[in-house]
């Protein structure tokens, strides 16, 4: 009896320990990848904080050169005004201010409150020239006086929508504004987050120096620009953080860097061949059906859609490369006429900024006859929550989990501790195979084969598990909320009349219910078929129904 509360005494206390030396692993397993830039500038930032906006004004005047931008093509509706009532929507949630705009509304997030600060609203065309000044003065005064803290992300979008503004009205007292931000972001660029950030930074850098004619800003935006540009896009076209709707938001900007810079500059070429490749890569990502693929952090509405990004290319005289094939990004795409399929057989990317990324190796996305049938349920949330934790998991992705376990230590909403190593063994035209190591705490490896024909794909998941103890594996295919999935038997299924779906008899499939995000806070419900091994190797099939 004794040894009984010893030993249930020690084990309460082991728990927490063991929990905290595994917390203590984790953060080592995270930091081990940042590079040293990142870690110096953490502690710098972290040490001075950034003064109120009036500490960062210029003694100089604020006269600027109007810059020539192409129209934008997104119809902008996110503020109503009625009174002395201001009512925002942004992620699909609306909240109205009386009399004054609270810029520090966090309620709904910082993401809302970043989206309320981005003053993308200028664009909108319902409101006056003297409204959308008014508003951008209110916001202002709170940045000059420090009651709004000032932040490089949120800085970089609301100098280059500033600037888009002051080109077609012109009003020098915002432009001492705008002009005051450009400096303090010359002072607090992002080298501590890196990556896409760090392109928003230099973009707007680069905007400011040529709209406020400063040959220093000019400089330290070239220079960002060509070293980010040459490591973010990948040799088939990629942004390096494998987000195609990341990918549409970069992509925007490099376009849009291309209607107001001058087709003389070399940087001008060199952006130019970078916009070549990046069109490339979302032409062949992108679904007939004019839908990307949700992989990684990629929800609708967010960023520019490929449509209208396709036309703004156009515009300027962008043509892509034909017979696009993907490499670096790690993604793979198959089609014909009756099928298109993506598959993600990449790890986490980068390393060193793994926050936009998922667990999601070996996920794939199919649509048959133009039509989505199996998806990736995309985003609802940045906010550091459960449903965060789940969104970046492995179950919520089609791809082998091991007992609901992750093949990337997804952690904290935009975190990354242990990572995975990928080996491609065939790649062809119709066949594919690769194994990764993300289990390989558990002495597990995953292969996923695929073999792809006119008329029919088929998918032979392995598990190969070094312990020889069998652990239980599953896989959730997630269905389209439009699909009508008829049950012909345990093994088999029919898909909107036209496509069967069948699995091997080693294995047990329950339909579950799942939300598939159609934005940043809309979900809608859809099923999913949970597909549990009963040994080491799940067979799916896909036959197109003449």
């Amino acid at each position: 009896m004794i040894f009984k509360i010893i030993n249930r005494r020690f084990n309460s206390k082991a728990i927490p320990l063991i929990q905290k030396f595994n917390n203590i692993g984790r953060i080592i397993r995270t930091i081990s990848h940042l590079k040293p830039i990142q870690v110096a500038y953490q502690l710098k930032y972290r040490l001075f904080k950034p003064k109120p906006l009036q500490e960062y004004a210029l003694n100089d005047s604020a006269h600027y050169k109007p810059l020539s931008f192409l129209e934008l093509d997104r119809v902008v509706d996110m503020l109503k005004l009625k009174e002395n009532t201001y009512s925002f929507r942004f992620l699909n949630l609306t909240n109205c201010f009386i009399e004054e705009v609270d810029w520090n509304f966090e309620v709904y997030g910082k993401l809302w409150n970043y989206n309320l600060q981005y003053m993308d609203w200028l664009k909108q065309n319902s409101l006056s020239i003297q409204q959308s000044k008014d508003l951008a003065y209110s916001l202002y005064q709170k940045l000059w006086e420090g009651s709004l803290l000032l932040e490089p992300y949120p800085t970089s979008l609301r100098i280059m929508n500033g600037i888009r503004f002051l080109s077609a009205n012109e009003d020098i007292n915002l432009g001492q504004y705008i002009k005051a931000e450009a400096n303090f972001l010359t002072k607090r660029i992002e080298y501590h987050l890196l990556a896409n950030h760090l392109l928003e930074n230099a973009f707007a850098v680069y905007m400011a120096g040529s709209f406020f004619i400063n040959d220093q800003w000019i400089r330290l935006g070239e220079k960002i620009l060509r070293k980010e540009l040459n490591e973010q896009i990948l040799e088939d076209g990629a942004h390096f953080e494998l987000s195609p709707m990341y990918h549409q938001i970069i992509f925007f900007r490099v376009l849009e860097f291309l209607t107001y810079e001058s087709p003389d500059t070399t940087l001008y070429s060199f952006v130019k061949e970078k916009a070549l490749k990046m069109l490339s890569w979302l032409k062949t990502i992108t679904f007939r059906n004019g839908e990307i693929p949700h992989f990684n952090d990629s929800t609708n509405s967010i960023a520019p859609s490929s449509s209208q990004l396709f036309h703004i290319a156009e515009k300027i005289g962008l043509k892509e490369e034909t017979n696009h094939v993907l490499n670096e990004s790690g993604y793979r795409k198959y089609e014909n006429e009756n099928f298109e399929l993506i598959i993600d057989v990449h790890g986490i990317s980068p390393t060193y900024q793994p926050g936009h990324a998922h667990a999601d190796t070996f996920s794939f996305c199919l649509n048959h006859k133009n039509k989505p049938v199996i998806v990736d349920q995309g985003i609802s949330t940045y906010n550091i929550s459960e449903r965060r934790k789940y969104e970046r998991s492995t179950p919520a992705h089609n791809t082998l989990s091991i007992n609901g376990n992750d093949s990337a230590e997804v952690w904290s909403g935009f975190r990354v501790g242990r990572k995975l190593a990928i080996k491609i063994k065939a790649d062809k035209n119709n066949h594919l195979v690769a194994i990764h190591n993300g289990y390989r705490n558990l002495g597990i490896d995953i292969q996923r084969e695929l073999r792809f024909s006119s008329n029919d794909l088929t998918f032979i998941d392995t598990v190969f598990n070094k312990k020889l103890k069998l652990e239980e594996s599953h896989i959730i295919l997630h269905l389209h909320p439009t699909v009508d999935l008829h049950i012909v038997s345990e093994f088999l299924y029919i898909i909107n009349e036209s496509l069967q779906l069948k699995f091997n008899p080693e294995v047990r499939v329950e339909e579950i219910s799942y939300l598939f995000n159609d934005g940043f806070n809309k979900s809608i419900n859809g099923k999913a078929l949970k597909v549990t091994l009963k040994t080491n190797e799940l067979i799916t099939t896909f036959n197109s129904i003449p």
